[in-house]
């Protein structure tokens, strides 16, 4: 990566390379968005949107007139892909209480949002709804013990919303080879010293 970061974000990008809850890359180029975006994909294990595959979007670094800087600032998180969800808005900006710049804390990192973000999959706020038209189906439903139903209405949200037009760049998104690329060689592209891998990847190179 040509941009220098703070040692900090090269730590919460080399966690999210070898973390186990979800898949990791770092945008330095913005092939698929603004420059220096990182993403985040993972599949939804149980609960109301089990199933569903899902893309965050993370930027360590932005605003122009303010600059907000990681780990100072909270970083700016959202959903790329579509999800039906009381504090989620449709454009995937997410009320959540760790990412709000009076609630953070710079002890936060990737995985602790993530772990939030997957908790609130499952436990929304109505009082504090980003998406009334979720919050009024999820208070209804869940009011009458019918959250399989409402699982069902945001199942269909997500499969429609994956068939438009508006959401095709998405969906490549998704598919992203760069997902995919081995440990080893992400942490050598992005540029995170050999002293910081974990040591079963320093002694695969060792062996060569």
């Amino acid at each position: 990566m040509a941009q220098k970061f703070n040692p900090r974000i090269l730590k919460e990008i080399k966690l999210g390379v070898l973390s186990d809850l979800f898949e990791f890359f770092f945008d330095a180029d913005g092939k698929y968005g603004d420059l220096n975006n990182a993403y985040l994909r993972f599949t939804v294990r149980n609960g109301i949107y089990q199933g569903q595959v899902h893309v965050l979007r993370i930027k360590f670094m932005y605003g122009s007139n303010q600059p907000y800087n990681f780990p100072e600032h909270p970083p700016n998180v959202i959903f790329e892909t579509p999800i039906f969800h009381t504090n989620i808005s449709t454009g995937g900006a997410i009320c959540l209480d760790v990412i709000k710049p009076e609630k953070w804390s710079p002890m936060y990192g990737l995985e602790s949002i993530y772990n939030s973000i997957i908790a609130l999959l499952d436990d929304p706020n109505t009082s504090s709804p980003f998406n009334q038209e979720a919050s009024r189906k999820y208070r209804e439903l869940s009011k009458n013990n019918d959250l399989s139903g409402y699982a069902t209405i945001c199942m269909e949200y997500y499969s429609e919303k994956a068939k438009s037009e508006t959401y095709a760049k998405i969906w490549k998104l998704l598919a992203a080879p760069e997902f995919d690329v081995p440990q080893k060689d992400k942490l050598i592209q992005y540029g995170i010293p050999e002293k910081q891998w974990p040591e079963h990847l320093r002694e695969s190179t060792d062996k060569k």
